[in-house]
């Protein structure tokens, strides 16, 4: 007869699923003043997530903050760009076994509430990659200035235009990602300075699955945008155009590349 106690599961029924590891991967450069408001909230928002700052190089105290709020630090040597901040992120959760990362602004505009929304499409095998749409039903026109909405609108029509899908905010960088997905980001084809919309035509080329879903944004509570003003953004959309054109040029990206 089984020697078995009444704790132990019966032997037909399967054993149960190992939670996913994630990770929030928080790029910052010279953060100080948000990023305890940020990081704060992520305790109990995403109490199973582990958190990552990538110290673009600050020279205030963005690390000091990270680590007194519980957070891991990586410091580049110096100021690198948004997109190789992402890239160290990516490669620290590859290399560290993670199933999931999630890209999150340091400067207070993501709010962590909507995590939980762009994970589950990953969760049901929907996707590899999940961008937070500034532009919900509730939006009604707080999010961005008019100039950064018809330039979001313009990128949207030209990416549905090139890849069939339509991605209402194509320069959100609120992102949910699968491990599947991580070898594309910690590529040599990921941009290093600031990846926007030419991402989205990478990823669609590279044959990644990307959907948008709502997600829950604020306007940024010290320091200033890099898309303020009436220059910046118009040149911006303009080397944005660029790069999806140079995209185009490339050869698709591959796990090889």
């Amino acid at each position: 007869m089984e020697d078995r106690t009444e704790h132990d599961p019966p032997a037909n029924q399967p054993a149960a699923a190992t939670p996913p590891r994630a990770l929030v991967v928080m790029p910052a450069f010279n953060e100080e003043k948000n990023l305890g408001k940020v990081l704060l909230p992520l305790k109990e928002t995403c109490p199973g997530f582990d958190c990552l700052v990538v110290n673009d190089g600050s020279t205030d105290r963005t690390a000091a903050v990270a680590r007194g709020s519980g957070a891991r630090v990586v410091t580049l040597p110096c100021n690198l760009g948004y997109g190789s901040a992402i890239k160290t992120g990516l490669l620290y959760a590859d290399r560290n076994g993670y199933d999931l990362a999630v890209l999150l602004d340091a400067d207070g505009q993501h709010d962590s509430v909507s995590i939980a929304d762009l994970v589950r499409p990953i969760a049901e095998g929907r996707a590899d990659v999940v961008l937070g749409n500034r532009y919900g039903a509730e939006d009604r026109g707080r999010n961005g200035s008019w100039l950064q909405r018809a330039g979001h609108g313009y990128l949207s029509a030209l990416l549905r235009l090139l890849t069939g899908q339509h991605i209402s905010d194509p320069m959100s960088g609120f992102q949910a990602i699968s491990r599947r997905a991580f070898w594309f980001y910690v590529s040599r084809n990921f941009p290093e300075d600031y990846p926007d919309a030419n991402v989205l035509l990478m990823l669609y080329r590279a044959g990644i699955r990307f959907v948008e879903v709502p997600a829950v944004f604020h306007a940024r509570s010290a320091g200033q945008s890099m898309h303020g003003g009436l220059c910046r953004p118009l040149l911006y959309f303009i080397r944005a155009t660029l790069a999806i054109l140079m995209v185009l040029l490339r050869p698709k990206p591959s796990k090889e590349s």
